[in-house]
């Protein structure tokens, strides 16, 4: 793992500081949220920027996460098989979890 890769955890804390505080979510102009059947959607928060791909109008994985400190990380070193314990992030949420991700995802862009 490089010095500076956000690891799984550190994702997953953040997208649960979306989930159950009250962050302010912004989207990056030329990513959209619904009505696709695959795209990207980047949003920001005061924690950091978080790019989900999603699939099927569904939230697939986290593609790509930007901490407030300025580390990083990306799908494809948390699904690399040598990162032991490392996977997507999404899979670490319960179901009623990502169910409030996606109506705050929601709320936001509207």
């Amino acid at each position: 793992m490089l010095k500076d890769q956000v690891d799984t955890l550190e994702v997953v804390s953040l997208l649960k500081q979306i989930i159950h505080e009250d962050l302010t979510l912004t989207f990056s102009p030329g990513y959209s949220w619904g009505g696709k059947y695959m795209t990207s959607t980047e949003i920001h928060c005061d924690k950091g920027t978080v790019l989900f791909f999603i699939d099927a109008n569904e939230l697939d994985y986290v593609d790509f996460v930007r901490l407030a400190d300025g580390r990083e990380g990306e799908f494809d070193f948390w699904n690399n098989a040598e990162n032991t314990g490392c996977k997507n992030p999404l899979t670490f949420l319960t179901e009623s979890e990502i169910k409030v991700l996606i109506n705050k995802l929601d709320r936001a862009i509207s």
